[in-house]
This record gives structure tokens, C-alpha cells and sequence, in this order.
């Protein structure tokens, strides 16, 4: 039994920020894609710094780069130094006796010093999901999306991610379904059609969908080809697991025994259906929750795909892996 996490449970969880871009090659955020007003958690780089002094108002991204300095404690203080330390070069490099141009080289060294100092001592980028999900006033967010109140601890669901057992795949059969996506527990209907590629020398399917909770109940399935779907007036119920049962004979009417395969599908409730219309509505503009809410109501394939797009970091990759694994286990393919 793998490990879930209830989306459907609340704690509480804190820490609010926002999400930003990343300086190429470095890890740390480039503040000129940002709004820098808005970031002072990051800090411009000891290049960025440098060559605001440098260049003043000349610089490309002057507007942006002076927003952040007004809000962040850190980069005002080493900007109005490096301003200083410019001032004092400048005077030194007026035509005087050797020694304070030598004077001035070691104010320019020091300047560097500086800088180097203040930076590898700044604290380090937090990985893009502990950014993005954020509670304000005990309202949770991911970026600008107000989060739904059943997803009121996803930033505490996300940190958490299940344990990876890596117990092996799914016995090997020649079935390939088709639909529903076997890497998929979840059913959003309650009629369902399955269908099946085509087997070699295959005359006949047999198709039988039997409840979990109601073990030697099977339902026998109307095959038509490579399609089963269920007799006339039967609905699947709404919150129950079954398995699916395909086998095929051939000419000769004999079972092919190496075309035999079981699959599990487990029927989403109304509510869980509210759940899944949210997570594919917000895919674009809330990833994380997204990709957790898909994950809990089974939809592998769907949280995968989402995960896959996230930046990469440990929490991520774990939950990577744990998603693969599910896939994996049910026979489907990554």
C-alpha cells in the first residue's frame, strides 16, 4: 500500500512569498524578470551591483534594479557602499603622486572584497514551491490563485511527498489498454468504455468488471471488437474501486493464457469530481496544488505531466518518483 496524503485534511502552514525568475547558470533569481518590488528576498548579484554603480542611470534595468534596492535591507546597504567606495576612487584618480593612485587600486580591491563578502554570506534562493505556496491571514495561496479551502495545507502536503518503495512493476501481459490511460486509477464517469489494442491471432475478448467490496459479482461486459463497454442501464458506483478483467482465445477457442491482464479503477465522487475540474482549470496558474490534488484523486499521468514542467529541486524529484512509481505498478508507461 503506497503512502497517500489526504488533501482533504487541514493543519496550518506559513511562510508567504513569491515565485521568480532564475539568474541563468547562477541558481539565484534574475531580478530584472521580476518585479523587483515585490522580491525582497532575493538580492541582486555582486556583477548586477557593480554595474549599477558603473553605469547609473545609463543601466538597462536602472528602474528595476533601484525598486528592489528601496525594499531590500541587504542590497540598499552594499549599493550605498559601493556608491562610497566609487566616490572615494574617482577622488583618487585625479592626476596626483603615484602613491594615491596606488591608494586607489586598494580602495577598488576592497570594493570587490566587499562585495564578495556580502554576497556568498547572503541566505540561499528557497526552492520555487516553498515561494509559490504561501498562507496570508490564514488564506492559502499558490502565486496570485487563492487556493480552495480543501486545499488549505497544500504547502505542508507538498513538503511531504510519499515514500518511494520501488516493489516492483506490474506483471508483464500482451494486453495494451488503451483507455481509460492505464497509468490512471481514476474514473471520472460512471459508464465507462475500455478498449484494447488488438492482439495476434486473437478470435474473441472477454471483458468481466467486478467490484472490490463485492468480491464473485463480477459484471460481464458487452464486447464489440477491441471496446467493452457495460450492459444497458448499468452505472458504475460512485466512490468504489473495481477490476477490470481482459482475456482473449483463439481460433481455436482456447484461452490464450499469456493474454490475460487486470486492471483497478476506482469510481470519483461528486465531490472528487469538483476537486479534478479545479486542478485542470488551475494547471497553468497554480502547478503545485494542481499536480496534488491530481496525484490524490489518482489521475498519475496528469501530475506527472505537471511535475515534469516545475522547477527541478529534492521535494519536487521526490514526488517525481513517487508518481512514476504508481504509473509503473499499474503497467503504464512514463
Amino acid at each position: 500500500m503506497e503512502k497517500r496524503t489526504d488533501i482533504t485534511k487541514a493543519s496550518s502552514s506559513s511562510n508567504p512569498a513569491q515565485s521568480a525568475g532564475v539568474e541563468q547558470g547562477t541558481g539565484r533569481p534574475d531580478i530584472a524578470k521580476v518585479s523587483p518590488a515585490l522580491e525582497p528576498q532575493f538580492h541582486l548579484s555582486a556583477e548586477q551591483l557593480l554595474e549599477l554603480v558603473e553605469r547609473g542611470k545609463r543601466h538597462k534595468n536602472y528602474t528595476e534594479y533601484i525598486d528592489h534596492i528601496l525594499v531590500c535591507p541587504i542590497c540598499r546597504e552594499t549599493y550605498k557602499q559601493l556608491l562610497e567606495t566609487e566616490a572615494s576612487i574617482r577622488e583618487v584618480r585625479r592626476p596626483r603622486a603615484p602613491v594615491v593612485w596606488r591608494w586607489g587600486l586598494g580602495l577598488t580591491a576592497a570594493a570587490a572584497a566587499l562585495i564578495l563578502v556580502v554576497w556568498f554570506n547572503l541566505p540561499s534562493t528557497p526552492p520555487s514551491w516553498q515561494v509559490a505556496l504561501r498562507t496570508v491571514n490564514g488564506v492559502a495561496y499558490e502565486g496570485a490563485t487563492r487556493l480552495p479551502d480543501w486545499l488549505a495545507d497544500a504547502r505542508a502536503l507538498y513538503e511531504s511527498p510519499p515514500s518511494v518503495t520501488r516493489s516492483g512493476a506490474a506483471p508483464s501481459s500482451s494486453f495494451a489498454l488503451i483507455a481509460p490511460d492505464p497509468a490512471n486509477e481514476g474514473l471520472d464517469t460512471p459508464t465507462p468504455t475500455f478498449e484494447w489494442r488488438a492482439l495476434t491471432q486473437a478470435e474473441r475478448y472477454f471483458a468481466l468488471l467486478e467490484p472490490l467490496t463485492k468480491p464473485g459479482q463480477p459484471i460481464v461486459l458487452k464486447v464489440a471488437g477491441t471496446r467493452a463497454t457495460l450492459p444497458e442501464g448499468t452505472q458504475l458506483a460512485s466512490g468504489e474501486r473495481y477490476r477490470l478483467r481482459l482475456s482473449a482465445s483463439a481460433q481455436t477457442d482456447t484461452l490464450m493464457d499469456e493474454a490475460i491482464a487486470t486492471y483497478e479503477f476506482r469510481v470519483l465522487s461528486s465531490e472528487e469530481l469538483s476537486y479534478l475540474r479545479w486542478a485542470h482549470e488551475n494547471a497553468s496558474n497554480a502547478p503545485y496544488a494542481s499536480a496534488l490534488t491530481l496525484y490524490q484523486l489518482g489521475y498519475y499521468r496528469e501530475s506527472l505531466n505537471l511535475l515534469r514542467r516545475l522547477p527541478k529541486d529534492p521535494i519536487t524529484d521526490q514526488w517525481l518518483r513517487a508518481v512514476e512509481e504508481q504509473i509503473l505498478l499499474r503497467g503504464g508507461t512514463l
